[in-house]
């Protein structure tokens, strides 16, 4: 996947709210810097990309695995009344959709992106944030609760794209020149990833066949001299064996 990256510039009309600036300032930054992130990754968030274009939990995802919005000041946000930052989410939230029904190129993309972002950070100041799931990943906790454990067993692809999550903040971890695989946050990704792998049930079971009965299937067989119909005899009985 390839993206040219370029600054953004954005300009606000005299009617817009107040914080709005700023805002989207900061949007737009957190935006330019994980398209680049992206961009730099080759072909590791396609999967992620592509879904984060039509779903906005995708995109919520993907921010959040490759930026930690929790270490933005939002004091700045602090003096506006409730009523003016629930305006401005809203504001967000229709600026997400609009940019979801137009043509998908690099600029709306990054408008799509900072519309979420900036959604997110305004969730934050309200107390009101769409998924404790993605605060606390955002955070590096990478415990599940047992309502989250029993959602991804339901629902598979959701299971799938979580372990995605983890493998893709494993390898932005070991990129890192600081990087130490003794680290609790390590053993947390690494504990948390084995624990969604056990969940998948589309993995395929094989059946332990042990040596001694291996051995007794071919004791006294001669396979150089055995003819073809012996041969498929052979193999059927290992298929029925495998498959009991």
């Amino acid at each position: 996947m390839t993206f040219e990256t370029t600054n953004s510039t954005t300009t606000t009309s005299a009617r817009a709210l107040p914080g709005t600036a700023m805002l989207t300032n900061i949007s737009l930054n957190v935006a330019n810097d994980v398209i680049k992130q992206i961009n730099d990754a080759g072909d590791t968030y396609k999967e992620q990309f592509l879904a984060s274009q039509k779903d906005n939990n995708a995109m919520d995802s993907l921010v959040a695995t490759l930026f930690n919005l929790s270490a933005i000041d939002l004091s700045y946000l602090n003096d506006e009344p409730e009523t003016t930052l629930e305006a401005m989410l809203k504001s967000q939230q229709s600026k997400r959709s609009r940019c979801k029904s137009k043509a998908m190129t690099l600029d709306n993309y990054r408008n799509l992106m900072a519309g979420a972002v900036a959604e997110i950070l305004l969730r934050s100041a309200l107390g009101k944030e769409k998924s404790v799931v993605a605060s606390r990943r955002s955070k590096g906790m990478m415990s599940y609760t047992q309502e989250e454990l029993l959602g991804y067993e339901k629902d598979q692809d959701a299971l799938k794209r979580e372990i995605r999550n983890l493998q893709s903040k494993k390898s932005i971890m070991k990129s890192k020149a600081n990087f130490d695989e003794t680290s609790e946050a390590w053993q947390q990704l690494l504990d948390a990833e084995a624990q969604l792998k056990e969940m998948k049930t589309d993995n395929v079971k094989i059946v332990d066949i042990t040596r001694e009965t291996l051995t007794e299937m071919f004791l006294n067989v001669d396979i150089d001299k055995l003819k073809a119909d012996e041969a498929r005899d052979m193999l059927k009985k290992i298929l029925e064996t495998i498959s009991e």
